[in-house]
């Protein structure tokens, strides 16, 4: 169920950003994330920008319930290799300062919520990158809807939170040939949005 509501997600934003028909000009602080280049033919589609002004709050389910996480500003896009291969969706947020050190924790917390609800063959990563922590969960199963992960990456230097979810896809939309090809890709949108974070 969690990840075929991540793909309804996918296709919702995809939707509404055809249906408004205006190409975005990405600006702010984040606006090297919203530009940024990826490989193996992936490419940013349905862009949107975090819309009003102030805090705003989203939720998120964590093993000790329900928590919220800020944004005073954000990004949120599919990576895709051609309609209908979506690969990711990915969300780039700016947390209110004095909420950023819950988020993070709350952000974590998800993955961890997302692990154990899992009905697959999921495991934990993390990994360090200079002022980058790189949390995951990622299911390998290679079955009719394909492997599937969620990521975190925090920097805390800027209070900003990277929530990325690889979706799942049908055998006939997929761009990979096995788990290894899989990976390889994930883990270069992953290297990707952390050198963007360096600009």
């Amino acid at each position: 169920m969690r990840v075929v509501w991540i793909t309804f997600g996918a296709t919702a934003l995809a939707a509404t950003s055809a249906a408004q028909g205006v190409k975005l000009e990405p600006k702010g602080p984040l606006a090297h994330y919203a530009v940024c280049k990826f490989s193996d033919s992936l490419s940013a589609d349905s862009t949107t920008r975090l819309s009003g002004n102030g805090i705003r709050f989203r939720s998120v389910m964590t093993p000790k319930g329900e928590k919220r996480i800020s944004a005073v500003d954000g990004y949120r896009f599919l990576l895709t290799q051609g309609h209908p291969s979506y690969f990711a969706d990915v969300r780039v947020e700016t947390s209110d300062p004095m909420h950023y050190a819950d988020d993070r924790e709350a952000a974590i917390d998800n993955l961890r919520y997302l692990l154990q609800s899992s009905v697959g063959k999921p495991y934990w990563e993390h990994d360090s990158r200079d002022d980058f922590e790189i949390y995951g969960e990622t299911d390998a199963s290679f079955d009719q809807r394909g492997p599937t992960g969620n990521y975190v990456i925090a920097k805390d230097a800027t209070q900003t939170i990277i929530s990325i979810s690889f979706l799942e896809q049908a055998p006939q939309d997929r761009r990979f040939m096995n788990i290894d090809e899989h990976d390889e890709i994930r883990d270069h949108v992953i290297d990707a949005l952390i050198k963007c974070g360096r600009s």
